[in-house]
Order: structure tokens, then sequence, then C-alpha cells
């Protein structure tokens, strides 16, 4: 990746930053930003998540590098939780300039063993959650007729998981959902791109983040690495997907 790279000027919001990815794409954009050659400001973080606490607590450290940095706690699946993050965007005629969603959910077993409100929540979480999102966002992009959405599915979109049909079936779900509006925004000069990836040491698996089990597989900031390189790409490259996956990982 250009050194010199840098995201678009405006506003970044970045969904799940509450932990793991999103938490992880957070810092390295705050990280790269304070790098880039150019130092002349027009970069502001948009922080979601569920969790008011971890939210608030990474806000103040991300302050501390750069500023402006807001956080709202609440449900990706929310409209009214939506606009009002949205709504202070649009009255100050900010530029929405990228969005990155890296909010989502599973539940794992044996299809016939998985609880009906297991499944409830993943379709909701990611199915609905990256639509009312998408619904949410792209008004804006289109009117300003720029903007590059970002959205992290999984690998199980293309290489469903056994003891895990629902979460397969919702990623495949999302991953149409993005190819389908990559098509649809073009023309108002909006980039889509999806990233795919295998197993990452965080607290979505049974085992915690840490576990000697995750040892070798991705870590968050690889993804967040992966996501900076598609976002700074040139303005005339769309990057439409990205496949990641630790070496040790069989598919």
């Amino acid at each position: 990746m250009n050194n010199n790279a840098t995201p678009p000027k405006g506003v970044i919001l970045i969904t799940g930053a509450s932990s793991g990815v999103g938490e992880a794409v957070a810092r390295s954009m705050v990280e790269l930003i304070k790098s880039a050659a150019d130092q002349s400001g027009g970069h502001e973080l948009v922080l979601l998540g569920r969790s008011a606490q971890k939210l608030t607590e990474l806000q103040a450290e991300l302050r501390g590098d750069m500023s402006p940095v807001t956080a709202y706690a609440g449900d990706i699946t929310d409209v009214g939780y939506l606009g009002s993050v949205l709504s202070p965007i649009i009255a100050m005629g900010k530029r929405l300039s990228v969005v990155v969603h890296c909010a989502g959910m599973g539940r794992f077993g044996k299809h016939d063993e998985v609880k009906l409100g297991d499944i409830d929540e993943m379709i909701a979480t990611n199915i609905l959650g990256t639509a009312v999102l998408l619904q949410s966002v792209i008004p804006v992009m289109k009117e300003a007729r720029a903007g590059h959405l970002v959205v992290v599915t999984s690998d199980v979109a293309r290489r469903p998981l056994e003891e895990g049909a629902i979460y397969s079936a919702s990623k495949y779900a999302q991953s149409s959902m993005v190819a389908s509006i990559r098509k649809e925004v073009q023309p108002f000069g909006i980039r889509v791109s999806e990233v795919l990836p295998g197993l990452i040491d965080t607290n979505f698996h049974a085992e915690p983040a840490g576990s000697p089990a995750h040892h070798d597989w991705l870590q968050p900031t690889d993804v967040a690495w992966w996501i900076q390189a598609v976002v700074c790409a040139p303005q005339h490259v769309v990057v439409d997907e990205v496949m990641i996956h630790p070496l040790s990982q069989r598919y």
C-alpha cells in the first residue's frame, strides 16, 4: 500500500466498532490519517456499536490522536437510531465519504438444535441490519455523487460452514445484496467493496480472543489492513471483493 495513501476526506462511519474487526478498523484509520503526508485535516470518525461503555472508552482514546471522533451506541436494525446518527451529518453538510460495515453475529450448532431466537437474531443483524444501513446511507452518497461502502461478510458466503447453516445463509444473502447494490450505485460514483475473511481471533467464537486454539488465525488487524488498502485505492478503482484466510485454515 502507498505510504502516502489516505482515506477520502469526510466522515468515515464504522459499524461494529466496539470490538473485533470494527474496533481494529477504527484504530487503523486513525493511525493512517495521522501518518498521511496531507495533514490539513478534513477527516471525522463516527463509531457505531452496541456497547456504550466500550464505544465511550474507544472514543476517548482515539480523540487523543484525532479529532473529531463521535460514537453512538444502538441497534443497527433500528431506522430511528441510524437517523439520529446521520441527521447531524446531513444538517451540517458534511460529506459521508466511507462506510465500513463490520457489525454481525453468529450462532452455531447442528441445524435441528439451533434455537429459533438465534435464527431470528442472525437474520435481523446480518441481513436486515445490512439492508437498513445501506438504505440509510446510500441517499446521502447519491446526493454527493461519491462515496465508498465496504461490507465485511465472511468466507462462508462462498463455502458454507458445517453446523452454521443459518449463519452461512445469512452471509450468502448479505454478499448477494452487496453485489446487486454495487451495480445500482455505480452510476452515482459510489464504490462498493466486500471483504470476506476466514477465521479471525475474536470473541465471535466459543473460545475467547487470544485462546491458544486461535494462535494461527487472522488477527482483526489483518482484516483492517486489507480494508485500509481497499479504501485507499485510487478513486477510479473499485475493489469488488477481497477474500483472506489464515494459512492454516483448510477449506
